[in-house]
This record gives structure tokens, sequence and C-alpha cells, in this order.
């Protein structure tokens, strides 16, 4: 699943762009030749992470092609956040809490599932032909546990919507570096967490590979676990080495 050759320009959206993959995928996106526009939006800007040397964010800015909007996530509406899906090409969302943070159930449904379906169904509307999600390896709307019944249900609702390209990624345990959580740490010690770095690379690749397709091709759904992220990272990564050495 590496990314074609052909250098189309898209334009993307992306929600959560402050979050530990997020940051690496705003990070790719900037990189690609393929995106001439990429829209951020957040409660603040993306600051991007030590290991990012080669990236100013300010020159993005400055040159228009890195938009980074200060919204308000609490009145999410075609009139509030409809201009920024306008002929957009791709919506990405990484946007994602803990019951921790949010402070309780119903804030952590608002933010996991509200803010996350609402804006996609602006993205559907403005017909943006694909949406990426980054989602749970346990999401299930029928879950008895709480939080990945939410992630099961978001899934579902998404796919109701008809985006031409839906692509989900299961993740699992991630290893966040710096931003680690304390259970990722300690089930880290057991488990081989999914670097943020590779997920982010199989969620960059992955769209430009069916953004490249032929216009009239549709695909129903894609769901993508640890193994098939890591791969298509993998896989990425090489062709990209390989071009450099030519």
């Amino acid at each position: 699943m590496a990314e074609p050759s052909i250098q189309k320009q898209f334009k993307a959206v992306l929600v959560g762009g402050t979050g530990a993959t997020g940051r690496y995928l705003l990070a790719e996106l900037i990189k690609s030749k393929n995106f001439s526009e990429i829209t951020s939006l957040g409660r603040r800007k993306v600051t991007l992470p030590d290991d990012i040397k080669d990236i100013n964010l300010e020159d993005e800015e400055t040159s228009g092609r890195l938009k980074q909007p200060i919204v308000d996530m609490e009145n999410i509406s075609d009139e509030t956040f409809g201009e920024y899906f306008e002929n957009k090409d791709v919506f990405f969302t990484t946007l994602g809490t803990t019951r921790k943070q949010a402070g309780s159930k119903a804030g952590y449904r608002a933010i996991d599932y509200g803010y996350n379906y609402d804006l996609s169904k602006i993205a559907k509307a403005q017909n943006v032909a694909m949406m990426s999600l980054l989602s749970s390896d346990m999401a299930n709307k029928d879950s008895w546990f709480f939080a990945t019944q939410v992630k099961g249900q978001l899934e579902h609702d998404i796919g109701e919507l008809g985006f031409p390209h839906y692509s989900i990624f299961r993740a699992g345990l991630l290893g966040r570096g710096s931003d680690a959580r304390f259970v990722e740490k300690f089930f880290g010690i057991f488990i081989k967490r999914l670097e943020v770095t590779e997920l982010a690379t199989a969620m960059f690749s992955d769209v430009v590979r069916k953004l490249n397709l032929p216009a009239d091709a549709t695909l129903d759904k894609d769901i993508y676990w640890n193994a098939n992220i890591r791969k298509m990272s993998e896989e990425y990564r090489d062709k990209i080495s390989k071009e450099e050495q030519k």
C-alpha cells in the first residue's frame, strides 16, 4: 500500500492535530507534495514534536498552505464550521480523550462521539470524498464497556453517512513517547506498542493511495488493525527510502 508516484494535489482537514498521533500526521501532510492545503482545526495551534526538525510551521502558515483557525468545539454547526470543509478531499480525525480528562461519562461521549460525528456530518455535507478515523482495537457498538461502545457507535454512525472512501484505524496499545499514559507504560512491559509515528504514517499513506484511485472508484469501508498499520507504515517508508537513493 505504498504511495503512488503520481503527484496529484489534494486538500485536507485535520482535527486532533495537537494530540500525540495528530502532530506526526500533520508533519506527514506538510512534508508531502500531494497536499496543497492543510487545515488543522482546534482550540489551540499545533506544536510539532521535538524530533521533527525540518518543518517551520510559521513559514507554512505564512505561505497559506497551512491554516490553523482557532475554533469553538462547543459550537459545531454548518454555519460555524462549514467553510473549513469546502472543496476539501479528506477529513482526518485523531481527536479523542479519556474519561479522566473529560470528567464524566457525558463529557467523554460529548468529545469522542459528539465532536467527531458532528464534524463528520459537516464534511459529508460539503462533499468531502474521504474519511479517515482513528479508533480503538476494541471498538464495538454492542460492547458492555462504555468507552469501547462509544468508539464502536462512532464508527458505525460515520459509516452510515456514506463517504465514498472510509478508513478506520483500530489502533491497539500506543507508544506515545513522553506523552505516554500510565496504562500504556504498564501494559507496554508485556505488549508491543504501536508507535504513533507508525500510525500517522499509515493513515497518511492510506489516504494518498485512495485519493489517487480513478474518480469512479468507491470503497465501502476498510478497517486496519495493528499488524496492517505496521505493514503499511513499513512499506511506505521503504518506498521513500528507495526513492531517496535514486
